[in-house]
């Protein structure tokens, strides 16, 4: 089905690293681990395609040089995920997922949101913060660019392509939406994150939190801003009837263990598909996250 584009491992890359860490061990050599294949548009479409990508245990990235929003959803809504290197999309396809199942599914219970009691006592304590949802798309971007630097996966590229899914959403397709999720603290914006909606899932891609020192100090001004966004997050998607919550990859070792914590539970890839097929054909039941929502 694929012409191989790359016999280098590109998902060890520093990249790649610096927010979705590869599965393999590191003690993997590149002939151990599977070239990345290129994949279109036109393949997308073939189920026959698909069906061989979702029982294929080997691949599991993907790369394509279209840009285009239809490629985007269209890749989105068949459950991968695709992130940026230099000129190329990359979607894959996860051996595991970490998800929080917001309404019970195939004989998965609902998830329970934990929220740490430092985050409760942050918030009980400070009342200026505020939740809002595609208020300010260009600011949480070049929060993450600043946040997480040259290694950052969301490109230049990427940021465009943001845009113009935002952009075109009523023609690119009916249930999918680009969002911006926003943390403000007064009129601060001190955390936030992009990801997207289909049906009633909804998908993180990467985020960021202020940085931002109190004066004289080593003590961050707005500490544990990530989490509350996250939080606050979670507890609006449950809200408005959300059933699939995907966080992306598992934690691996101490990286990323805030997602089980929260919550989450690791599925194998058939789980999540079937899971996430389902939930992205149906809608939440509260409708679709919007901006203006309001203080924590």
């Amino acid at each position: 089905f694929f012409s191989r584009v790359f016999c280098c491992c590109m998902s060890d890359t520093d990249a790649m690293q610096a927010e979705r860490p590869d599965e393999a061990s590191s003690s993997k050599t590149d002939e151990d681990v599977p070239a990345i294949v290129h994949i279109d548009l036109r393949l997308l479409k073939q189920p026959e395609v698909i069906m061989h990508i979702y029982a294929d245990k080997v691949h599991h990235y993907y790369a394509s040089q279209d840009w285009s929003p239809e490629f985007y959803v269209t890749q989105a809504c068949l459950g991968f995920v695709a992130v940026a290197f230099g000129d190329y999309l990359l979607p894959e396809l996860q051996r595991q997922y970490c998800v929080m199942v917001l309404r019970p599914a195939h004989g998965h219970a609902a998830d329970r949101l934990q929220v740490h009691r430092k985050v409760r006592r942050r918030v009980t304590r400070k009342r200026s913060y505020t939740l809002c949802v595609d208020r300010d798309l260009a600011g949480v971007l070049r929060g993450v660019a600043h946040a997480q630097g040259p290694r950052c996966w969301v490109t230049p590229e990427y940021q465009a392509l943001a845009h113009a899914l935002v952009r075109d959403q009523p023609t690119t397709a009916t249930n999918f939406a680009f969002h911006s999720v926003e943390l403000y603290d007064g009129a601060a914006l001190v955390a936030g994150e992009i990801g997207y909606s289909i049906g009633a899932t909804y998908t993180s891609l990467t985020g960021f939190f202020s940085h931002e020192k109190v004066p004289g100090t080593d003590k961050l001004l707005h500490d544990g801003a990530g989490a509350i966004q996250l939080a606050a997050l979670g507890a609006l998607l449950r809200r408005q009837g959300y059933a699939l919550w995907n966080l992306g990859h598992p934690p691996r070792g101490d990286r990323m263990v805030y997602k089980t914590e929260m919550g989450g539970c690791v599925v194998p890839r058939e789980e999540f598909l079937q899971l996430w097929l389902s939930a992205t054909q149906s809608a939440p039941v509260g409708g679709r996250v919007g901006c203006g929502l309001g203080d924590i």
